[in-house]
């Protein structure tokens, strides 16, 4: 869809900056479209394609060459140089109306038709960077429509119809990729088709996900420590010194932390006394590289809370803490020549599983010694169980021994519901 820009008649003031005074014009500027509704009304967009309403947006420009001078005129304060003010107003909007048109008659009526699949694909991936997505995420995003243009290579935007999206799925299926994955690869590409479908003759992804062909996700399966293992690995916490890597399994298998989330967790969002645990940030990967984002679930926290994730505290959690807090003042002590106040007065710029030199565990990192560690242990459903796995034994003996309610554990875990729990 194209859109054309409309301006106001606009006005002139004076304006005060710096100790001198010049005038300033605005106009008002319209975005509007060539679309119209049920009782053939124009339909005004504002911010692109997104909202269907109307916005105005003022401009401003300075006349700086232009005379603003205060005197009195029958009791009132007016000022001299308004009439060529106007005129410079005038040709300043008429400017814009002459580049507005210009640019009006470039733009075809469904600009992305004749776009290739590959390179339209890559125009939306780099508007989304731009809007600030997580990098993690938009690697994910990447990923998942390079199998689309892989597959479409040689597509337009309006080559892509129903059958072809079919044929894609079936090709997905071939490849042995899960019903989750190609679920999500064909949301993706949904996603990047409506971001700009008022442009487009006609969107493939209409009606699409009523199709009896349309993916369905595949079933969560988790795997909990049984219990020979859960013995084991709680033995080894106690026996063995506050290592980075043995506090990790702790908070893991005592709190259901992510595992970006306890890479992340430092000591000033630690309360020692109690044991009690803020989650106020995580450690992201992409491209073997390791970044400080926001936790997971940051948008969908109730606002009384400030956006603020806690995890109660517990006698064996505070323990642990408290151990790991001492090794790491000594720790702190001995490297760097300090005293005890000094160290103490470092901690809380410090990680709680990183080093004393402010470095914090790469997440990749801990899920190799993981790997190495777990090899003689199983989960429940007789596979090796994984670092996330420490997850799902919180959450299951929290609601099956502990007798919480699924929304409390919903809440200190980051799931988005209850229900989202109890699936998992």
């Amino acid at each position: 869809m194209r859109y054309r820009r409309e301006y106001a008649k606009g006005s002139v003031a004076p304006y005060t900056k710096n100790g001198r005074t010049m005038w300033r014009g605005s106009i008002g500027e319209y975005t509007i479209s060539e679309a119209v509704d049920e009782d053939g009304r124009p339909v005004h967009l504002a911010n692109g394609d997104r909202k269907l309403n109307r916005k105005r947006r003022v401009l401003f420009k300075q006349f700086g060459d232009i005379p603003c001078k205060p005197y009195k005129a029958g009791g009132k304060t007016k000022y001299s140089g308004q009439r060529q003010a106007e005129e410079a107003l005038g040709e300043w909007r008429q400017a814009l109306i002459d580049k507005a048109e210009e640019d009006f008659a470039k733009v075809p009526k469904f600009g992305y038709d004749g776009m290739l699949l590959s390179e339209y694909v890559e125009r939306y991936l780099d508007e989304r960077e731009q809007d600030g997505i997580e990098p993690s995420t938009l690697d994910y995003y990447r990923k998942s429509l390079r199998r689309a243009t892989k597959f479409f290579e040689g597509y337009t935007v309006a080559d892509v119809d129903q059958d072809a999206l079919r044929s894609f799925e079936r090709h997905m299926s071939a490849k042995g990729l899960g019903g989750t994955t190609r679920l999500h690869t064909l949301k993706t590409l949904q996603a990047a088709y409506a971001a700009h479908k008022r442009q487009m003759s006609s969107h493939p992804f209409e009606e699409v996900s009523r199709c009896p062909w349309w993916p369905t996700r595949t079933p969560a399966d988790p795997n909990p420590l049984d219990d020979d293992s859960l013995r084991r690995v709680l033995r080894d916490l106690d026996a063995n010194p506050p290592t980075e890597f043995f506090v990790a399994v702790g908070l893991a298998i005592r709190t259901g932390m992510r595992q970006g989330e306890i890479c992340g967790l430092m000591w000033s969002d630690v309360d020692l006394s109690t044991g009690a645990i803020r989650i106020t940030r995580a450690i992201g990967r992409m491209n073997n590289e390791c970044y400080v984002k926001a936790p997971k679930d940051t948008r969908r926290r109730n606002a009384k809370t400030g956006g603020q994730r806690w995890v109660a505290g517990s006698p064996k959690l505070r323990d642990l803490l408290n151990r790991r807090y001492s090794h790491m003042v000594e720790e702190y002590m001995a490297e760097n020549c300090a005293t005890a106040e000094e160290a103490e007065g470092a901690m809380a710029e410090l990680y709680v599983v990183g080093g004393v030199d402010g470095s914090f565990l790469n997440p990749g990192t801990l899920g190799y010694k993981w790997q190495g560690y777990a090899q003689s242990l199983r989960g429940v459903k007789g596979r090796r169980p994984s670092f996330h796995c420490l997850r799902d034994t919180f959450i299951s003996r929290a609601i099956t021994v502990a007798n919480v309610d699924p929304l409390t554990v919903s809440r200190t875990v980051g799931h988005a519901d209850a229900s989202f729990t109890m699936r998992t």
